[in-house]
């Protein structure tokens, strides 16, 4: 069990400590799986905080410097269009950096601990919100780099009543408090106020 510390961005505040996850058996190669539980609308959702139906045109206005909307059902959460409100206008930001290449993933899932190459292909994303990335390093260890003698996939998918399919920002959910590791160290989902909000991580 290792500890992380995770920051919304949407309040840029520090909201406390949360459990990390262990390696186990989010658009990729896989077709998309419905949503799931934990009182959650996964994916495309109907929004529940004041975001649009529909995803907003940069500029559009706002009136709510807090509010954050993610739109899209693909797997693979950082292919989603995310939108912030800035000074009463919504922002498209690349709040989970680049979109992973669909065409570079192999057509199923790989097995954890097979070879890989790096410079083909980074990370990949399957149906139950399985994320498999190309390692050079030994996965999660929060430190400096150990190298591994070739680089292999590590996959991993979240634990507990988590939704397959990433509920974007600002849809509705019942099971407060409720959170979701998509992402070891790096991004989870969260039920706050009735909504889902999007958190980096780091552990």
């Amino acid at each position: 069990m290792r500890s992380c510390v995770l920051v919304a961005v949407a309040v840029a505040a520090l909201l406390g400590a949360c459990s990390g996850t262990d390696e186990s058996a989010p658009s990729g190669s896989g077709g998309a799986s419905a949503g799931g539980s934990a009182g959650s609308q996964g994916g495309s959702g109907p929004p529940a905080s004041g975001c649009p139906v529909a995803a907003p045109l940069q500029g559009d206005p706002c009136d709510d410097d807090e509010l954050w909307c993610s739109y899209g059902d693909t797997l693979d959460p950082s292919c989603r269009q995310v939108f912030g409100c800035d000074a009463g206008a919504f922002e498209l930001v690349s709040w989970l950096g680049t979109c992973s290449a669909e065409e570079a993933c192999p057509a199923s899932q790989p097995v954890t601990e097979s070879s890989c190459n790096p410079d083909d292909v980074g990370s990949c994303y399957y149906p139950g919100s399985t994320l498999c990335r190309c390692e050079e390093c030994e996965p999660y260890t929060g430190g400096p780099c150990v190298p591994l003698a070739q680089p292999e996939w590590h996959c991993s998918a979240p634990s507990g009543a988590c939704p397959d399919l990433v509920p974007n920002w600002g849809t509705s959910c019942t099971d407060e408090g409720a959170s979701c590791q998509y992402i070891e160290c790096w991004f989870q989902t969260r039920c706050e106020g009735g909504v889902w909000v999007w958190e980096h991580l780091t552990c």
